[in-house]
């Protein structure tokens, strides 16, 4: 026969398991949303490099034609 005591023990070790579980799911997912944004920042830089490739080796755009073109040109408008 199963006493008062043994449900409270097996309440309080399943609250421990699952404290545990919980602590290592949310450690994978913050890891997966860490490498979801690595993977996220990598395709912009790739974009990006291929733009400035392309406008590099061909300097015209929709009939535009560019004199020059910069790289990794970081730029801050100042709001009043």
């Amino acid at each position: 026969m199963v006493t008062k005591e043994d449900l409270a023990k097996a309440i309080l070790d399943l609250g421990v398991s699952m404290d545990k579980r919980h602590a290592k799911t949310e450690a994978t997912v913050e890891k997966v949303a860490k490498l979801i944004g690595n993977i996220s920042n990598n395709q912009g830089h790739i974009a990006e490099e291929f733009f400035y490739n392309s406008i590099s080796a061909n300097p015209t755009l929709n009939g535009i034609d560019y004199d020059f073109t910069d790289k990794n040109i970081t730029r801050k408008k100042i709001w009043y």
